[in-house]
């Protein structure tokens, strides 16, 4: 019994240093050095992330703002192309009618002017016969005024131009009148 008594005198002591050992653990602090840095590490990182965060909206809306300034520059440069592009259309479609009215006219003109040049050409060569036969026809008379020395009778008979035989023929008679009338002969 002896060796009982001890048993449970030394459970006894056991459990009464367990529920000592209890008692320190519930009222000892927690080390909460750890946690704490933690916590500090964790907010610190949420306030760069906070920083970072907002750095980043300022720069995406700057970023946004630039590209919509852009988007307005492309799209009046657009406008601007569209509208130069369109007055040049209109002068090309204006040069090209032109040109094509230009071309017709120069067309008719050229054809006009040939055919005057063809007009002129041939009235040219028409004068120009005429010019030979007014030429023999002189050079004609002037070889029957050689021989008006001859007789009238001789001179008419000699001409091959009929009309030429009678207005020396009534040239020669104009001549004897007018030569009786002045007294010559």
């Amino acid at each position: 019994m002896d060796a009982l008594k001890q048993e449970l005198a030394h459970e006894k002591m056991a459990k009464i240093t367990a529920e000592a050992d209890l008692d320190a653990v519930k009222n000892k602090k927690p080390d909460t050095s750890e946690v704490d840095a933690l916590r500090k590490e964790l907010q610190a990182l949420k306030d760069q992330h906070q920083a970072a965060l907002q750095t980043s909206q300022q720069e995406s809306a700057k970023a946004t703002e630039e590209h919509l300034a852009t988007r307005a520059a492309l799209e009046k440069a657009q406008a601007e192309l569209a509208k130069q592009k369109a007055e040049a259309e209109a002068q090309a479609k204006t040069a090209k009618a032109d040109y094509e009215d230009l071309h017709d006219s120069l067309g008719s003109v050229a054809q006009e002017a040939n055919k005057k040049a063809a007009d002129a050409e041939a009235k040219l060569k028409e004068a120009e016969a005429i010019i030979k036969v007014r030429e023999a026809e002189l050079a004609e008379a002037k070889v029957c005024n050689q021989f008006k020395s001859f007789t009238t009778g001789l001179l008419i008979h000699d001409c091959p131009d009929q009309e030429h035989r009678s207005s020396i023929s009534k040239n020669s008679n104009q001549r004897q009148v007018i030569q009786r009338r002045t007294g010559r002969q």
